[in-house]
């Protein structure tokens, strides 16, 4: 009979431990729940530690006039700077700034850690927005440095023996724009013609190639001549990355175009 009550005994006190222990399991997994929910709570749209950049209230308060970066990566000799004069002349009034790329040694590539310092630099310049940059240098895709707010570009293209013809003699007798500066070839005398017939370097039919690397881009095979990737790249890059692309010989029409569309 007494092992009959302490064997209930002890199924009872097996039960109430039991219980007990499921009681004190539930409770704490409430605890452990509520504690992960209260991080994701935080990341709520309601809470105010929400980034303006990355949420969706932040990209549509996003002031595209006022954050505007167009880049202008001229083309030498193709009338960029009669086109960039009237950007000086117009900046003050219309309140945007305008800023030359002065690339050392008068390169038109960057070097990788100047690639990223430059990208850095004109996306972080808040205080010199809206700007346009402008400067002899071959397109640089920013999308590769992840960058949001991409910068517009523009350009503007010449008939190439047209342009070649013009640098030949601008490298002997210099621009309007500085008169005084004593250029590379200053004192040379053959003409264009004779160049051709001499065979010599500075009218070579390669040099008509120049147009094409400003818009395939930083790659060493842009500057090839005669590659056809890089003939395609520079296509695709004119399509898909140019906002506009003018014509010398159509400079009013290009400028109309912009003060239509980008009137600041």
């Amino acid at each position: 009979m007494y092992r009959k009550i302490t064997t209930k005994y002890w199924f009872f006190l097996a039960i109430i431990c039991l219980v007990t222990c499921a009681s004190y399991w539930l409770l704490w997994s409430e605890i452990r729940l509520q504690s992960a929910i209260k991080p994701l709570n935080k990341l709520s749209p309601s809470s105010s530690s929400v980034d303006p950049h990355n949420s969706l209230t932040g990209v549509d308060s996003y002031d595209y006039d006022e954050q505007l970066v167009v880049l202008y990566n001229r083309v030498p000799k193709t009338g960029s700077t009669s086109f960039v004069n009237i950007a000086y002349d117009l900046c003050k009034k219309n309140k945007f700034h305008v800023l030359h790329i002065n690339v050392t040694a008068n390169m038109h590539v960057l070097s990788l850690p100047n690639q990223i310092t430059f990208v850095r630099n004109i996306t972080k310049w808040h205080q010199m927005k809206p700007a346009l940059y402008h400067g002899h240098m071959a397109f640089l895709d920013f999308s590769k440095f992840q960058i949001s707010h991409k910068p517009i570009y523009i350009n503007i293209v010449r008939k190439p023996l047209d342009r070649l013809v013009s640098y030949y003699y601008f490298l002997r007798y210099g621009d309007n724009y500085r008169p005084n500066l004593i250029r590379k070839k200053a004192g040379n005398k053959i003409t264009f013609d004779e160049c051709v017939g001499l065979k010599q370097a500075d009218c070579d039919p390669k040099n008509m190639w120049l147009q094409i690397p400003f818009f395939c881009g930083q790659a060493a095979e842009c500057w090839e001549p005669g590659s056809k990737w890089a003939l395609e790249q520079a296509k695709r890059n004119l399509v898909n990355e140019y906002f506009l692309v003018g014509v010398t010989e159509q400079m009013d029409d290009f400028i109309d175009l912009l003060e239509r569309s980008l009137p600041r």
